[in-house]
């Protein structure tokens, strides 16, 4: 009993409760193909909440074009979108991102983050049914072209994941090469949302930066990744480890990076068909999560040269 005391001080930490989700969660480390279908069902639920979003604006008109003909039928139309707004919003808001945080726990940032892809398929496949949209050959190839890339970019990926201490995080991600890389993406995000605001309603340019924005925001999942490792570390190093900033830190960016995208995400679904937007973001969201995973996580460091070409 003394030994085992001296060997595992975290487990006189925390309530018996409190220790077995860390410690179900570190014995998933390398079950990454857990974390794939979790990945998959998230991006099942972008897909739904989307397509709600986009529902609610077309149920919106319908009631505009109704106001002088039947204003109970105007009225019901207008209860309709709202209620298909706010479960859009509840999918997308919570619903994803807790599978998607979940997912972060089982693989590496680099292999999850290209399943958003299935989020394409998935609404190419229902939008002429559900949204009574139209198939044209360059949106079924560009689809195809999107989701294809994404799910070979999976199996090229790093399909072990690094080992996460709070000294790790705070080594790799609080140094000069994110720095760098944040102000890249806050330049870039800066100048969309400039090109963006200057355009029309409606402007198919406006449509593909908006797109591309908000989907920009959601990819970038490295301090979702961060922050779900930390909480695995508690069933090593105990609930000290939140004791410090870092936790904290990346706890409140994955917040700011979650929130931050929706608002782009559904002006651009009121404007443009479900079709572009959900291309368009979930392409965007791919390149991203895996160009975060890259330059901040620093995952394909040991890779082969080869491999890396592949990926």
């Amino acid at each position: 009993t003394k030994l085992s005391s001296e060997l595992s001080p975290s487990f006189h930490v925390a309530p018996r409760g409190l220790r077995r989700l860390p410690l179900l969660l570190l014995q998933g480390t390398n079950m990454w193909g857990f974390g794939v279908v979790l990945a998959v069902f998230a991006s099942l639920c972008g897909t739904a909440g989307k397509q709600l979003l986009r529902f609610a604006e077309l149920k919106r008109l319908e009631g505009v074009a109704l106001e002088d003909v039947d204003i109970g039928k105007a009225q019901k139309k207008a209860r309709q979108g709202r209620l298909s707004r706010i479960s859009g919003f509840f999918i997308i808001a919570i619903c994803g991102p807790l599978l998607d945080i979940a997912s972060y726990g089982f693989a590496a940032q680099s292999m999850i983050a290209p399943f958003a892809g299935t989020d394409i398929v998935a609404n190419m496949l229902l939008a002429p049914f559900t949204l009574q949209e139209t198939w044209t050959r360059t949106r079924v190839a560009g689809a195809i072209f999107v989701a294809s890339g994404a799910i070979m970019t999976a199996f090229f990926g790093p399909q072990e994941d690094q080992e996460y201490t709070r000294a790790y995080v705070e080594e790799v991600v609080f140094s000069w090469r994110v720095f760098g890389y944040m102000l890249v993406l806050s330049a870039f995000v800066a100048s969309n949302i400039v090109f963006h605001s200057r355009r029309p309603h409606g402007d198919i340019l406006r449509g593909l930066s908006l797109g591309i924005t908000s989907g920009t925001l959601a990819g970038n999942m490295f301090c979702v990744k961060a922050t779900v490792e930390l909480l695995k570390a508690v069933a090593r190093e105990g609930w000290e480890v939140w004791a410090h900033w870092v936790p904290w830190v990346c706890l409140a960016g994955a917040i700011v990076f979650a929130l931050s995208n929706l608002r782009f995400m559904e002006q651009g679904m009121r404007e443009q068909e479900a079709l572009l937007m959900g291309t368009l973001y979930e392409g965007s969201l791919v390149l991203s999560g895996c160009t975060s995973g890259i330059v901040v996580l620093q995952e394909l460091e040991h890779r082969t040269g080869r491999e890396i070409g592949l990926y």
